[in-house]
């Protein structure tokens, strides 16, 4: 499945190409990865324009205990390039996200959010937990989740 509009295409794409934005945007040093990248559940998505990668995720199953809903994804590590603000490429990649979890079966999708991104995940009908609190070497980040 890959999902289109106007310049912008969403697709299944593998954890290595997230690196780069990893790196440029959330500021992870090297190796760029997180526990769950190569976990058989976990998937990784990426919003492109041209053929350029601009906006990605990644999609482990994982539980919260603060949701009773069950089974559970966590979204983590999202990030797009800046100079493609406003093209829609991240509201695209949580879609196709969304899409895909249904398939799966999955009740609810919850992440850490920054503050910063804070507002663009309400936009999307995602609800906040709780209070801000601070993530090491990132920043503060509050519990976000969303109801599939």
């Amino acid at each position: 499945m890959i999902l289109e509009r106007s310049l912008i295409s969403v697709n299944f794409i593998d954890y290595t190409q997230h690196f780069d934005l990893r790196r440029d945007v959330l500021g992870w040093k090297a190796p760029y990865t997180i526990d769950a990248d190569l976990d058989d559940t976990t998937f990784h998505l990426g919003s492109f324009y041209k053929e350029e990668i601009i906006s990605i995720g990644t999609f482990a199953q994982q539980s919260n205990s603060n949701f009773s809903v069950m089974p559970q994804y966590r979204l983590r590590g999202m990030a797009s390039n800046r100079n493609y603000s406003g093209l829609g490429a991240g509201s695209m990649l949580l879609e196709f996200a969304e899409i895909e979890l249904r398939k799966r079966k999955i009740a609810l999708l919850w992440f850490d959010a920054r503050v910063a991104a804070k507002d663009f995940y309400k936009k999307l009908n995602y609800s906040a937990v709780g209070e801000f609190y601070p993530v090491r070497d990132v920043g503060l980040h509050q519990l976000m989740f969303k109801e599939l």
